[in-house]
């Protein structure tokens, strides 16, 4: 899987889908939203990315910058296909990967 993409370590690395679900991990598949993870940034410490709300959402920002500025979309249609826009405000407040409704 390569280097942890937060500490560069190549040990214990783990594929990450940055939008999990039955409908959402297919569109992490088709547009590559995936990023490989140590372990313990995966799914063990308590900072990892399915534990901390800031880290998941800063995560799916990126990826829907990545959409409109690489890709050439729009935010209608990012809605469409992933049925939210995520923002600063959603990565504030709890440690639930922002997996919560």
């Amino acid at each position: 899987m390569g280097k942890c993409h937060i500490t560069g370590d190549t040990g214990g690395v783990e594929p990450h889908h940055i939008f999990q679900g039955e409908a959402l991990k297919p569109l992490s598949e088709k547009y590559g939203f995936m990023v490989p993870l140590r372990s313990d940034w995966h799914r063990t410490g308590n900072y990892a990315i399915h534990r901390d709300r800031g880290l998941n959402v800063s995560y799916k920002r990126r990826c829907q910058e990545h959409y409109i500025n690489v890709l050439g979309k729009t935010r209608q249609e990012w809605i469409r296909e992933f049925g939210k826009w995520w923002t600063v405000e959603d990565g504030k407040g709890g440690t639930d990967g922002g997996n919560s409704k």
